[in-house]
């Protein structure tokens, strides 16, 4: 008996430190949904660029000035996705997870 209380003593203490090591970690983790949260409207919006631009040809260059003018602009458009999606993984800290 006195051995098992022991042991309900000793599973006990490691439950606690393992809660203890838990706490920041769920407010870590709450920073973190915050920040998505507050940035989800950009964040839909870069990727909705990233998806339609898969699903365009580029145009062909120099067919027309109008042509070469929207190439122009999807590049520009291009780096500025690029510079946002770079200053959103700078802010996190983070490097992209690629599975593949």
């Amino acid at each position: 008996m006195i051995d098992i209380a022991a042991q309900v003593r000793g599973v006990e203490t490691r439950i606690g430190d393992a809660e203890a090591r838990l706490r920041p970690l769920d407010s870590r983790e709450q920073q973190i949904r915050g920040s998505l949260d507050s940035r989800r409207s950009e964040i839909v919006e870069v990727l909705a660029a990233l998806q339609r631009a898969g699903r365009r040809t580029p145009p062909a260059l120099l067919v027309r000035p109008e042509d070469a003018l929207q190439s122009l602009r999807t590049r520009h458009a291009a780096r500025l996705r690029g510079a946002r999606i770079a200053r959103a993984r700078g802010e996190t800290g983070r490097r992209p997870h690629r599975n593949w």
